[in-house]
């Protein structure tokens, strides 16, 4: 009779392919497969719950970033509303022609005497002679009357 020894050493680096051939050997006799290659069984469970808390983590870092990115955003369109709104309360320009109808408007109302007393405070006696970067706050005033 001829005895014939073999040696097969295999390194395997897959847990889970690891931990099944190891299923296999027990169910096909009670091999202790584990032992004779010194691999430490492993539960394919921990390493599913592993990876779930990774996830876990890695999506909430991805939430903070996100709201964090909404704050400022958020901040920088509210300091443009602002900005906006300061420069159009500031740049609002009337027309001679504007003027002109609205003062129409306030002589045909019977206002004709508070409208040369507002010609007087802008040193004018007519509209021709009020200043055009005074026109917006002759306009408030005349609103006003």
């Amino acid at each position: 009779m001829v005895e014939v020894n073999v040696n097969v050493k295999v390194k395997v680096e897959a847990p889970e392919f690891t931990n099944a051939l190891l299923v296999v050997a027990n169910a096909l006799g009670g091999l202790n497969l584990g032992q004779a290659m010194q691999i430490k069984p492993i539960n394919i469970t921990d390493i599913k719950e592993e990876k779930k808390v990774e996830t876990k983590k890695a999506e909430n870092t991805k939430k903070v970033e996100v709201k964090e990115n909404v704050k400022e955003e958020k901040t920088e369109v509210e300091e443009e509303v602002t900005e906006n709104n300061e420069n159009t309360t500031s740049e609002i320009k009337y027309t001679k022609e504007e003027v002109r109808s609205k003062a129409a408007q306030v002589s045909k109302a019977g206002k004709k005497d508070k409208l040369k007393e507002l010609f007087g405070e802008f040193g004018a006696s007519k509209l021709s002679e009020v200043k055009e970067e005074d026109y917006t706050a002759f306009m408030e005033k005349l609103e006003s009357l």
